[in-house]
């Protein structure tokens, strides 16, 4: 049996010898001492490490390109729409 894998972001994203390597992140949350959750500070996490052949990733690519292109055609993803904290570009 398998279970869903989630995590919050890519981080960074290397090829080695046409083999592609894509690091995970999640968030985590430091709590002061004494603080209230919604005053955690957020910082990413290195999680695990996903390894495709070149083909493999770029196959990846074109069919995630293919679902942002038709959310951006429903108008339910906008440039603006990728961006928040964390994020670097």
């Amino acid at each position: 049996m398998t279970f869903p894998v989630y995590y919050d972001m890519p981080g960074n994203i290397t090829i080695i010898n046409d083999v592609v390597h894509i690091d995970m992140y999640d968030r985590e949350y430091e709590m002061p001492s004494g603080t209230e959750p919604a005053d955690a500070e957020p910082y990413y996490v290195f999680k695990e490490r996903i390894v495709l052949p070149l083909p493999g990733f770029l196959e990846l690519y074109r069919k995630m390109s293919r679902v942002v292109g038709k959310m951006e055609a429903e108008r339910v993803l906008t440039a603006t729409a990728v961006t928040g904290p964390g994020f670097k570009r």
